[in-house]
């Protein structure tokens, strides 16, 4: 951001440590990539702007990035992770159409396309979703699936408390626990 003139991009940095940790890897990973933060503030901008994403057309979806396209109560655990992640942290929620409906794709962009209405695709009909059943030839307007309702259950915690997301941090690690509270300077804004 500095030196760029923008007051946001698309947060490609976010979606990978966003993944990394939803595969499991070391939760440092996290606590690195939040230490940069203050690299995408400025007098113009801030990373609390910057758009958040787990997948998009041009990669695929986060169900296929976390599962390969074999779906699971694993994955479907995973990406519920990986969602809480992205609504309860920094940034402004993208979420890719279908991703609700627990769409996985079978592969990146072109192979992230489904059809919200029953598709006529048999490639599409075939595809797991993130939970492990066949995603079929039916309209996925879903309000009581697992991941609509964890979405939904995330959207609505951000909208009622103001401290979703959380303020931000002077750095979190797991060597300095107490610095995972808000800054002097947000908290000073808040009174």
């Amino acid at each position: 951001m500095r030196g760029t003139g923008m007051d946001a991009t698309l947060d490609f940095a976010f979606q990978a440590a966003a993944q990394g940790f939803a595969k499991g890897r070391p939760t440092t990973n996290l606590g690195t990539f939040f230490a940069t933060d203050d690299y995408y503030t400025t007098t113009h901008s801030s990373v609390y702007a910057e758009p958040t994403f787990l997948g998009n057309h041009d990669m695929g979806r986060i169900g296929y990035l976390l599962g390969g396209g074999s779906g699971s109560e694993e994955l479907l655990t995973r990406s519920e992770l990986a969602h809480s992640l992205m609504l309860l942290t920094r940034g402004q929620p993208v979420i890719y159409y279908g991703d609700e409906q627990g769409f996985a794709g079978s592969g990146g962009d072109k192979d992230a396309r489904q059809d919200m209405f029953a598709t006529r695709v048999d490639q599409y009909a075939g595809e797991q979703l993130v939970d492990g059943t066949v995603a079929g030839s039916t309209d996925r307007y879903d309000t009581d699936s697992a991941l609509y309702q964890h979405i939904a259950e995330l959207s609505q915690l951000r909208a009622t408390y103001s401290a979703c997301p959380p303020a931000p941090r002077s750095s979190c690690t797991p060597r300095t626990p107490r610095a995972c509270t808000p800054s002097p300077a947000w908290t000073a804004t808040r009174r």
